[in-house]
């Protein structure tokens, strides 16, 4: 029966152990892995068991396990939330249009991101509110882009101006982002039919 050389398998362990800990990271959606206390007692335990040359090698191959999306923005928070940039809003600012059959719509640039579109009408509105109500909306993606289009619609007083500012911080499933629509989202005047 052939013997294995002592350091081979401790070096074997040592490797064992941390991608162990980064697959099981990685699978709790931690990729940060550096950070968690499972990958602090895996180098610990590396260099316990098998010396200062494990412990070296287990954090060297837990740096090759690392993040390789530095050059992505960072994951936005409550108290910093990430722009959602949009495109293509229609009708555009400072528009006039005649109140009827209105479609509405905005591009979230770069993200398919699937929201319920729900806005706030701050003072300066003063055309009511949307008839249907509330405003339905289709989602389509369009490459990286995610296009809201509202059903037609009309609002319940014209002439008017309507101003649609967003609300609240949205929070992706996957990621736990938090991210903000700008607040101004739509911007135009109604006029009779």
């Amino acid at each position: 029966m052939t013997r294995i050389a002592p350091a081979v398998v401790r070096y074997g362990l040592s490797i064992l152990a941390v991608v162990a800990v980064v697959g099981f990271n990685f699978a709790l959606g931690l990729r940060e892995h550096f950070s968690t206390p499972c990958f602090l007692a895996a180098v610990a335990g590396c260099a316990w068991y098998g010396g200062l040359g494990c412990g070296l090698l287990a954090i060297v191959i837990a740096g090759c396990g690392g993040r390789d999306d530095a050059n992505k923005p960072s994951c936005g928070t409550a108290d910093a939330p990430m722009a959602i940039e949009l495109k293509d809003i229609s009708p555009a600012a400072g528009a006039t249009v005649p109140n009827s059959g209105i479609v509405e719509t905005f591009t979230i640039v770069g993200r398919h991101l699937q929201i319920t579109p729900t806005f706030a009408l701050p003072p300066a509105h003063t055309a009511g509110q949307p008839v249907p109500a509330p405003t339905q909306w289709s989602i389509a993606v369009s490459g990286a882009d995610t296009v809201y289009t509202s059903m037609p619609l009309s609002w319940e007083k014209a002439p008017g101006h309507v101003e649609a500012d967003s609300y609240g911080l949205l929070e992706t499933t996957s990621d736990h982002c938090i991210s903000a629509l700008p607040k101004k989202i739509f911007e135009y005047d109604v006029t009779a039919p």
